[in-house]
Parts: C-alpha cells; sequence; structure tokens
C-alpha cells in the first residue's frame, strides 16, 4: 500500500533537489559575513568602475569645457571635484546598503530551505523506519 505522506514528503524532497538545492549549497558554503562582505565588496568595485567610466565620458564631453576651467579658476576646478565626490560617496552607500540587505535576505532564504529540505528528510526518514519496524517496509534502502 503507497503510504501518501511518505509520497508528499519525496516529491517536496525532489522539488528541491531539482530546483534549488545547488543554489542553497553554493550560498551556505559561507558563513553569513563572509558570504555578504564578498558580494559588498563586489559591488563597491562596480560601483567604483562605473562612476570612475562615467566621469571620464562626461570629462570626454566637457573636454573644452573642462581646460578652460583647469586654466580659468582653480576653485571651480575645487568645487567640480567635490561635488563628484560627493555624488560617488552617496551612490556607493546606497548601493552598499541595499547590497547588504538583498544578500543578507538571499542567505536567510538559502539557509531556511535547507533547513526545510532537512526537516523534510528527517521525516521521511522517520516514515520508513516506522515502515520496517511495523513490518510494512516495501523494501529498498534508507535515505
Amino acid at each position: 500500500m503507497v503510504n501518501e505522506e511518505r509520497v508528499k514528503l519525496m516529491t517536496q524532497a525532489a522539488c528541491f533537489e531539482e530546483r534549488q538545492r545547488r543554489k542553497a549549497l553554493a550560498i551556505m558554503r559561507f558563513y553569513r559575513k563572509d558570504y555578504i562582505s564578498f558580494h559588498m565588496i563586489l559591488i563597491w568595485l562596480s560601483v567604483t568602475a562605473a562612476f570612475f567610466i562615467g566621469v571620464l565620458f562626461w570629462l570626454f564631453y566637457q573636454v573644452e569645457n573642462a581646460s578652460s576651467m583647469i586654466l580659468a579658476n582653480f576653485t571651480d576646478l575645487m568645487l567640480v571635484g567635490i561635488i563628484l565626490i560627493g555624488i560617488y560617496l552617496s551612490v556607493t552607500i546606497i548601493y552598499l546598503f541595499a547590497a547588504y540587505w538583498y544578500y543578507s535576505e538571499k542567505y536567510d532564504r538559502a539557509k531556511q530551505m535547507i533547513k526545510k529540505y532537512q526537516v523534510t528528510l528527517k521525516k521521511l526518514n522517520r516514515l520508513y523506519e516506522k515502515d520496517e519496524i511495523s513490518g510494512n517496509g516495501v523494501g529498498g534502502s534508507r535515505l
């Protein structure tokens, strides 16, 4: 006779293994702090590279104005530098907060999925043991 609860648990476990197991295990290889820090460093490098590329393109576009500004007044150049630094810092801080929140949630979801998977396997194992003790086992090996 087919045990419906066991079939449900086996289906849940198989769905997890097929769809999410690899991703969740790849995330769980790291400690939470290391996983988040690694991705925040990548985000910081990406934002920095994008910002400097953007500034470089802006300078190429404004090459005539920039050359006259450099020769005309040093204080204007300082003001542009301070504005650029302010924009860079604000954009970087916003992206780092967003990255921290996103990767923290992603790590927590992966941890919950792994725990749920382990609970499912434990329930399934208990059902197999129960069937073996009562003599209703179908045969085969346990998980």
